[in-house]
């Protein structure tokens, strides 16, 4: 009898660590299964940036300081960087509306609402003294508008 009795104490005790552990890892097995893995960078300049970064925005001015970045797999990015002499590249044109962010990070301001809205490729943002705060929405990669190549430099 006793032996029936601490056999189904241990099993208890095996499945009720089973199901915690479960419990705890469930919601970062549901971001790698929906495709949803986030990662956070950081750099000196943009060219670093760009060099290290397939996924950074290309129009990242190269002088550009402090840049950080978070991206998700789903195609939601942030990013932040100090632009050089407080200058907008020249891809960044003034937009009529501004949506809200859906990623966040610790170095991205919480609210944009009131900020005058920039379009810049894929991804909304704004400045604020010299910095730049940007965005891409999950949907916009597909949407946003392609440069176009001129017939002497389009790839074969």
């Amino acid at each position: 009898m006793r032996i029936r009795k601490s056999k189904l104490i241990v099993g208890t005790m095996g499945l009720a660590v089973l199901v915690f552990g479960a419990v705890l890892t469930a919601p970062s097995a549901m971001d790698l299964v929906s495709g949803r893995h986030a990662r956070e960078s950081q750099y000196d300049n943009g060219s670093t940036a760009k060099r290290d970064r397939t996924s950074m925005p290309r129009w990242l001015p190269d002088g550009a300081k402090h840049v950080r970045y978070k991206m998700k797999s789903g195609g939601e990015r942030l990013l932040r960087a100090e632009l050089p002499g407080g200058q907008l590249p020249i891809e960044c044109t003034r937009a009529d509306r501004l949506p809200i962010p859906r990623l966040s990070a610790t170095w991205f301001p919480n609210r944009v609402a009131g900020r005058e809205p920039l379009r810049c490729g894929s991804y909304w943002g704004y400045t604020e003294d010299g910095t730049l705060y940007a965005w891409r929405l999950g949907t916009d990669h597909a949407t946003a508008p392609r440069p176009r190549l001129d017939p002497i430099t389009r790839p074969r």
